[in-house]
């Protein structure tokens, strides 16, 4: 699958730089509280509010980071929607 098939309405720069993210949190490395909330609240919005398929989720990596950050991703999700 190409993938324009994948980033939809959603600017590449942007999928990539959280794409990154994810990985380098799940390689192990530190990053920033703020950075760390920012990239799962943008996990969270991608999740619960976009239409995205099942590959975008398994290429991103969600499942993984979801269950590695279970303690923010929850605190988030009870925060609801902006």
């Amino acid at each position: 699958m190409d993938d324009k098939n994948f980033y939809g309405v959603f600017k590449k720069e942007m999928i990539d730089d959280v794409k990154e993210k994810i990985e380098r949190m799940l390689n192990g490395e530190e990053l920033e509280e703020a950075e760390k909330f920012s990239v799962m609240k943008q996990v969270h919005e991608f999740m619960n509010i976009h239409d995205i398929s099942d590959e975008f989720k398994q290429k991103m990596r969600f499942d993984e980071i979801i269950e590695k950050e279970t303690e923010l991703y929850k605190r988030i999700s009870s925060y609801g929607r902006d």
